[in-house]
């Protein structure tokens, strides 16, 4: 399985740099799945605070506009401003960064199931801000590197807001596993929708 290590630079610029190493490299189809487990977790260990709705209102934010340009060529994406979550907060993954607070997803196989499931480990400390910049850092991360995360992402990240609203608070134990399995559900409908629109409209102008 893979080990994804995720640390801090200590420094006092306005733009925060987070440094991800992965070994071996996750899967492209499995990066949306974990990610959405490492939401789901830090979502409900943050709690109702301002550090969690800040969190939710920065990836919310920028699904909202990506919503509709997810569809576009890569450069007129990059021209809207959209490879970039955060501008606040930049991703490294050069080794000789000196970082501190290292914390460490590891996928695992779950018996029974297709999907991987992760465990992952903070330092008892780590501030809630560190936290929640783990999770925008890993997601800018495989952003960057897979065009498949990039279409993914917005449309998970619209489901999210729809359970932690009508089905449950991301604060119960419960969402940690639902929320992800509830945003997969909703992507993999949407995209079959989308798939038998577009063979009609093939057979149409056949």
């Amino acid at each position: 399985m893979t080990d994804i290590r995720i640390s801090f630079e200590n420094t006092d610029s306005a733009i925060r740099r987070i440094k991800v190493l992965e070994h071996p490299r996750l899967p492209e189809h499995e990066q949306i799945w974990a990610w959405g487990l490492c939401y789901a977790q830090i979502l409900n260990q943050l709690g109702e605070t301002p550090v969690a709705d800040q969190l939710r209102e920065t990836l919310d934010g920028w699904a909202v506009q990506m919503a509709s340009k997810m569809f576009l060529p890569l450069p007129k994406i990059h021209a809207a401003g959209l490879l970039v979550i955060d501008s606040s907060l930049s991703v490294t993954d050069q080794r000789d960064v000196l970082t501190e607070d290292e914390c460490v997803l590891s996928t695992r196989i779950v018996p029974g199931r297709d999907w991987p499931g992760i465990q992952l480990q903070t330092p008892d400390m780590l501030a809630a801000a560190r936290r929640a910049d783990l999770v925008v850092g890993l997601a800018q991360y495989f952003l960057l590197q897979n065009k498949l995360f990039l279409k993914e992402l917005p449309v998970h990240l619209m489901a999210y807001r729809k359970f932690y609203t009508d089905v449950m608070p991301p604060g119960d134990p419960g969402s940690q596993e639902q929320a992800p399995l509830y945003a997969l559900n909703k992507s993999l409908e949407l995209y079959d929708s989308m798939r038998r629109t577009f063979d009609r409209q093939q057979k149409q102008s056949g």
